[in-house]
C-alpha cells in the first residue's frame, strides 16, 4: 500500500511538473509561433516613402530637427532604380553635426532582414549618415526620450553609419544584422520589432546627418527608395 501511494505521488508530481512545464514552453514560443505566422504572410517589401507623392508630409510624414533642410526635388537622372522625386538633404554643420529626419512607423518589421536606399553623393567626404532604428520595448508606442541624456529612456536605439564618399547615385544594402545597440541597459538590448504582446514593433527611424572632413562645412545629398525587405 506505501508503495502505491508513493507510486501515485511520484505520477501526480510528474504530472504537475510536466503541466507547468508545457506552460512555460508555450508562454515563451507563443510570440515567436504567432511573428512565424504573421512573417509568412507579410509582404517581402516595406516601402517607407519613394517620394512619388512630390511631397514629405503628405504620403509619409517625415519630421526634421537641427540645422538641416528638406526639399523634395524631381530627379533629373536616368538610373532605372530611381522613382520621380528623390529627397534632398541640405545644411551647416555645427561641430560635425548638421541634424536629422525621421518617421514614425509602427510597423511589424522583425521577418525584414535588409534596409535598402538609394544616396546619390557629390564625391569624396560628402558626409556621413547615420540610421536609427528604435523598437517598442516598453509597449507604449512611443519613444520615450530622457530629458538628461538626450537619448531613449525605454526603448532600444540599433544604428549603422553611411560614409558617402561616393559620386552620383548608389543603391546601398544593409544588413539588419550590423545595426548595433547604441544605448545597452536600455530597453532589453534586443532588435524584437515584433508587434506582440502590446508592442508596436519597429517605431520610427531617423537618419542623421554629419559632415565627414569640416566640422562646420555643409553637405548636400539626395536619398530615394527608403525601404525595409525579404532577402
Amino acid at each position: 500500500m506505501n508503495a502505491l501511494y508513493r507510486l501515485l505521488c511520484v505520477f501526480t508530481i510528474c504530472l504537475l511538473l510536466g503541466a507547468t512545464s508545457t506552460d512555460v514552453l508555450a508562454k515563451n514560443s507563443l510570440p515567436r509561433s504567432s511573428s512565424k505566422s504573421r512573417a509568412s504572410n507579410a509582404p517581402s517589401v516595406y516601402m517607407i516613402d519613394n517620394f512619388l507623392d512630390g511631397d514629405y508630409t503628405t504620403t509619409r510624414e517625415w519630421f526634421s530637427f537641427g540645422n538641416v533642410k528638406l526639399s523634395v526635388i524631381p530627379n533629373q537622372d536616368k538610373e532605372t532604380y530611381l522613382s520621380k522625386y528623390a529627397l534632398q538633404l541640405t545644411g551647416q554643420a555645427q561641430q560635425w553635426y548638421v541634424g536629422g529626419i525621421g518617421q514614425y512607423l509602427g510597423l511589424e518589421a522583425g521577418h525584414f532582414t535588409h534596409l535598402k536606399l538609394v544616396i546619390k553623393g557629390n564625391g569624396l567626404n560628402s558626409g556621413y549618415l547615420r540610421i536609427e532604428l528604435f523598437d517598442d520595448d516598453n509597449r507604449n508606442a512611443k519613444v520615450d526620450i530622457n530629458q538628461d541624456t538626450g537619448m531613449p529612456s525605454a526603448d532600444d536605439k540599433f544604428v549603422h553609419s553611411i560614409l558617402v564618399d561616393w559620386e552620383g547615385w548608389r543603391v546601398v544594402t544593409v544588413p539588419i544584422t550590423q545595426f548595433g545597440d547604441s544605448n545597452p541597459g536600455v530597453g532589453d538590448d534586443s532588435y524584437n520589432p515584433y508587434q506582440i504582446a502590446g508592442s508596436a514593433g519597429l517605431l520610427q527611424i531617423q537618419i542623421i546627418v554629419t559632415t565627414a572632413k569640416d566640422p562646420m562645412g555643409g553637405v548636400e545629398m539626395l536619398i530615394d527608395q527608403i525601404k525595409l525587405v525579404k532577402m
